[in-house]
């Protein structure tokens, strides 16, 4: 199993050589528009997994008004994140370790939630975070398409080679349901690196 310390090591690494890591225009705004059809205008939003941040950043040029929070275990990706959105509150910290006293009207969590090392904790923590009438957003990338063998947390075969979750559609939503979400919609996106997604609450 990865340490956190090698976890922090390795994406400071990624976001130092490039401060555009993982940015996606397309990904952001297919989150923001399901996002919108739920809660059209939110009070504040919180992006687990925030890395560089460019989905807050697409989401405060469309919702000036909204407060926007972000945590990330990379402090290189948050210094980035802050240069984007001035005003946020943005936190060096693992989700478990996350304290804002506070709750979310929505989370969005793209492409994080197959890196959490303590998968069921983390879901249960995140849930824990989110308002009564809130949603939470989450974007997986269905791994097995592209890395077939064991269902389980282990290092990518190709590509980024990072230690994810390797997990089908209905294990994901098995933990999912037992981490107290409800599942609201399911939306099988275009391509393998953001195929699942769910509107949760």
């Amino acid at each position: 199993m990865v340490t956190n310390a090698e976890l922090i090591k390795k994406y400071d690494e990624y976001y130092t050589k490039n401060k555009d890591k993982w940015s996606s225009d397309d990904r952001n705004r297919l989150a923001y528009d399901t996002v919108a059809e739920y809660i059209p205008e939110p009070t504040e939003i919180l992006d687990v997994g925030c890395g560089n941040g460019h989905t807050l950043e697409y989401f405060q040029k469309r919702h000036a008004a909204a407060k926007m929070y972000g945590i990330d275990l990379s402090q290189v990706a948050i210094d980035i994140a802050k240069a984007k959105v001035v005003d946020g509150k943005l936190e060096a910290t693992f989700l478990a370790e996350y304290t804002p006293r506070r709750k979310f009207q929505v989370i969005v969590c793209l492409g994080s939630a197959e890196h959490f090392t303590d998968l069921e904790g983390d879901l249960k923590k995140m849930k824990s975070l989110l308002k009564k009438g809130g949603v939470c957003y989450v974007e997986i990338p269905n791994n097995l398409a592209y890395d077939d063998g064991e269902h389980t947390f282990r290092q990518l075969g190709c590509g980024s080679r990072q230690f994810e979750w390797h997990l089908s559609k209905e294990e994901w939503e098995a933990k999912l349901i037992e981490a107290g979400f409800e599942i609201v919609k399911f939306y099988r996106r275009n391509k393998p690196q953001w195929e699942f997604c769910w509107v949760l609450a």
